[in-house]
C-alpha cells in the first residue's frame, strides 16, 4: 500500500519537500549535478529537498529525468525556476549557513511563490515597498553630500541633525519624496515656523 500522503506543510513553506533519495529515480543525484551545476547531487537531496510534486511525477522511473524540464516548463509555479542558478545557490547557502539551511531569503520556494504570485493578477496593483518608507530611507541611504545634494526636488539636506556627523536627511520627513519644488515649500512652511516652535504637547 502506498504511504499515507504527508501532512500539509506550515504557510511559509509552501511546498512538501522530500529528503529521502530512494524516493526518487536511481541516477536523480548525478542528473542534478549536471543539470544544477553542483558539486553533489545526492547530499542536496538529503540536505535541501526535492518538491514533492516533482517527486511525484518522476515516479522513481528514471526515463522521466530527461522530460523533467518540460514538465516544469508547463507548471506556472515552476515558470521563474532557472534550475543550474538556483541550485548553485541554495548549495552555497547550506555552505555558507554552516549546514543549517538552503533556503535563503532567496530560494527555490521564494521562486516558486514568486511565480505563483506573478500568476495572480491581484498582485499588480500594490505599491513598490520603497513607497512606505517614504524620503527619509531613500535619503538616509546616501552616504554622499554631492549625492544627497543633487536628488531632484530638492528632497534631501545633508547636515549633522543629530550631533553624530553629517549624513544625508530628508527635507519632508517620512512623507513620499516630492514631486515639484512646491511641495518642499509647503513642508517648509510647516516645518520651520518663524516664531519658537511650540512645546511638543500643544502639537495637534
Amino acid at each position: 500500500a502506498a504511504a499515507a500522503a504527508p501532512a500539509p506543510a506550515p504557510d511559509d513553506h509552501p511546498m512538501t519537500l522530500v529528503y529521502d533519495q530512494t524516493e526518487l529515480p536511481r541516477g536523480f543525484g548525478k542528473a542534478l549535478e549536471v543539470a544544477g551545476n553542483i558539486t553533489d547531487g545526492n547530499g542536496f537531496i538529503k540536505n535541501c529537498g526535492i518538491p514533492q510534486d516533482v517527486v511525484d511525477y518522476l515516479d522513481k522511473n528514471a526515463t522521466k529525468i530527461k522530460t523533467l524540464g518540460d514538465w516544469m516548463a508547463n507548471h506556472h509555479e515552476y515558470h521563474n525556476f532557472d534550475v543550474e542558478k538556483e541550485l548553485k545557490e541554495m548549495e552555497a547557502t547550506w555552505e555558507s549557513s554552516g549546514h543549517q539551511t538552503c533556503h535563503d531569503d532567496h530560494s527555490m520556494q521564494d521562486s516558486m511563490h514568486d511565480s505563483a504570485m506573478d500568476a495572480a493578477p491581484d498582485h499588480e496593483s500594490s505599491p513598490p515597498a520603497s513607497a512606505d518608507e517614504g524620503c527619509h530611507a531613500k535619503c538616509h541611504a546616501i552616504k554622499q553630500a554631492g549625492a544627497c545634494a543633487a536628488v531632484e526636488f530638492a528632497a534631501c539636506k545633508w547636515e549633522d541633525e543629530d550631533g553624530e556627523g553629517a549624513a544625508c536627511w530628508s527635507n519632508v520627513g517620512n512623507d513620499p519624496c516630492p514631486t515639484s519644488y512646491d511641495h518642499l515649500h509647503e513642508h517648509k512652511d510647516e516645518e520651520e515656523p518663524a516664531e519658537p516652535p511650540a512645546k511638543e504637547e500643544e502639537e495637534p
